[in-house]
């Protein structure tokens, strides 16, 4: 039996799923569609699925989408690959997934842009984080594969630290408001 062809219907049901964080519809719609990350929205930008989950920074979406075969190299219009609009939006988890997944760090866009090029106006601790890991990736492309880790690690510390009062052991924090003492009541 094959399957009907897709509507452009199905492809905002689940373009919507992917940038609304809905796993279960999206699952589902993978269930029946297992090439459904090559939907399409009809317009100009020509943005794939992939390009979306980006767009509405979900980095959990990114990793089912390319997990289930999404190409990290599809470009959208002007051939902005995924991860150059991942360093455009600031968004260092999708950078990484995108590394690991072998995406080049070296394509260019119609206009002879690299994804370095697009983090010109990435400020702070993101811009800083991101453009390291373009920056490994151009000049060793395996140092990407090792990001995924380097992020949970980091997402660890972040948790670990939050969760000691910043002590970073797994002592708990010390306490800082004090209470009176008051007596039982009889």
């Amino acid at each position: 039996m094959t399957r009907p062809k897709y509507t452009i219907l199905d492809s905002f049901k689940f373009i919507a799923a992917v940038t609304d964080g809905n796993m279960p519809l999206v699952l589902d719609i993978f269930a029946d569609n297992p090439d459904a990350w090559r939907w399409r929205e009809d317009r100009d930008d020509d943005y794939s699925v992939l390009h979306h989950a980006i767009a509405a920074k979900r980095p959990e979406m990114v990793d089912l989408l390319i997990r289930k075969g999404a190409s990290v190299e599809m470009g959208a219009r002007n051939n902005m690959t995924p991860l150059m609009l991942a360093a455009r939006s600031g968004n260092p988890e999708s950078v990484a997934l995108l590394l690991e997944a072998g995406a080049d760090a070296q394509a260019k866009d119609a206009g002879g842009n690299t994804a370095i090029s697009y983090t010109k106006n990435v400020e702070g601790a993101q811009g800083t984080m991101i453009r390291k890991y373009i920056s490994d990736a151009m000049r060793d492309p395996a140092a990407g594969r090792a990001l995924k880790s380097t992020i949970a690690t980091t997402r660890a510390a972040a948790m670990t630290k939050a969760l000691t009062g910043g002590t970073g052991s797994n002592l708990p924090a010390p306490k800082t408001a004090r209470f009176k003492k008051t007596k039982p009541k009889p």
